[in-house]
């Protein structure tokens, strides 16, 4: 996910500042004492600022919160309550009481709307801050959910071009949202509808384009579309080597991904670009992988067993191979070390080991074979 759109510490010093000249300019704004009000915010602004944590942010949130008046009459009278809200819901949020946090935003929302209008522009923060834990609190309904993005995506779209970096930071949220809340077709339409925004832009942002296509691939692989999974997941890896680095951590998971799917589906020369990918990156790394023994496989096949092999008489079992990784990430020259018992599961892991793909080694920067290898099976039935 995101970073949240509000309550960080910055926007916190922010709300802070805007809450200390309204408290102290509003004049009529005080329904209590000004003792009472000014001594709580001080004492919220320096918690603020020296970084307390949560539970101690808490009970200074909620002073004054609750020094306020309750039912704010006036415009101002209305603001200031709105951000004292949306600072309480971000200390709820942030100690992951969600109801009671979302109801904190939907008093700001309230607030806001009152004081400002239905579409002022303050609106988004305490509105995606709801939408996020209504999200999170139990029994939360997708309606209402979404519901709260699509008024989100309306005030952003009244601002124009300078609110498009948001809107697309929102669309991509709205769909994973809705893809976890199991609702497809509606996630296949916010990534439509991003992808339309982000067409329309001169720039690139390919870290939030690659993001975009990873959440495609998920939608596709629970349609069972597998060949525009592989291909969505090329397409993130493209965009992201336009800003990551070829040894990054993400960089080498998708080549693992990739590796893997291709393998999988009988493409394996393929695969072995990747393969080839990942040893390279791994190669130019300070702390390379260089024991043998270490030495784990990219791709994995299944170790498939006749039924019989699982009756009483053989209930656990163990193989050690050990074999050469050639300079394409193959496995050749299987020979057993250890088997037990013997000769009952010998020919099945052999079978799968001949399968599996690996990352090859490489040498003055080109890829060599590595000896030696060895890998250990094991099995147990329970009960």
């Amino acid at each position: 996910m995101l970073p949240m759109p509000a309550a960080t510490l910055a926007v916190r010093y922010f709300m802070v500042a805007l809450l200390a000249g309204l408290l102290f300019h509003a004049g009529p704004l005080r329904a209590r004492p000004a003792g009472n009000l000014g001594e709580a915010w001080r004492a919220w602004q320096a918690a603020v600022q020296g970084n307390a944590p949560p539970d101690e942010l808490l009970p200074l949130a909620r002073a004054v919160h609750d020094a306020l008046p309750k039912s704010p009459k006036t415009p101002k009278q209305m603001h200031a309550k709105a951000v004292a809200a949306l600072n309480l819901g971000g200390v709820l949020r942030d100690l992951r009481q969600w109801k009671e946090a979302r109801r904190r935003f939907h008093e700001s929302v309230v607030l806001f709307t009152k004081a400002l209008g239905p579409s002022a522009p303050e609106l988004v923060d305490p509105l995606w801050e709801e939408a996020r834990a209504a999200d999170r609190a139990a029994r939360a309904k997708p309606g209402e959910v979404f519901a709260l993005y699509e008024r989100i995506d309306g005030i952003l779209a009244l601002q124009g071009q300078e609110a498009v970096p948001q809107r697309i930071r929102l669309h991509v949220e709205f769909a994973e949202v809705a893809y976890r809340r199991e609702h497809l077709d509606l996630a296949r339409r916010q990534v439509a509808r991003v992808r339309a925004i982000i067409a329309r832009q001169a720039a690139h942002d390919y870290m939030m384009e690659g993001r975009i296509a990873l959440l495609e691939a998920r939608i596709a692989e629970r349609e069972h579309r597998f060949d525009d999974v592989i291909s969505l997941h090329e397409e993130a890896l493209a965009d992201y080597r336009h800003h990551l680095s070829k040894t990054d951590h993400e960089v080498l998971r998708l080549h693992r991904v990739l590796a893997r799917r291709l393998e999988s589906a009988g493409r394996s020369d393929e695969a072995t670009t990747h393969l080839l990918a990942i040893g390279r990156a791994l190669a130019a790394k300070p702390k390379r992988i260089a024991v043998v023994g270490d030495y784990m496989p990219v791709y994995r096949a299944p170790i498939r067993m006749r039924p019989s092999a699982f009756g009483r008489k053989y209930r656990q079992g163990r193989v050690v191979v050990t074999f050469t990784v050639t300079r394409e990430g193959r496995v050749r020259d299987i020979r057993i070390t250890e088997s037990s018992p013997p000769g009952v599961f010998d020919k099945a892991v052999i079978e799968a080991v001949r399968r599996f793909r690996y990352a090859p080694r490489f040498r003055d920067g080109e890829p060599v074979d590595t000896p030696g290898v060895t890998y250990t099976w094991e099995f147990r039935m329970e009960g």
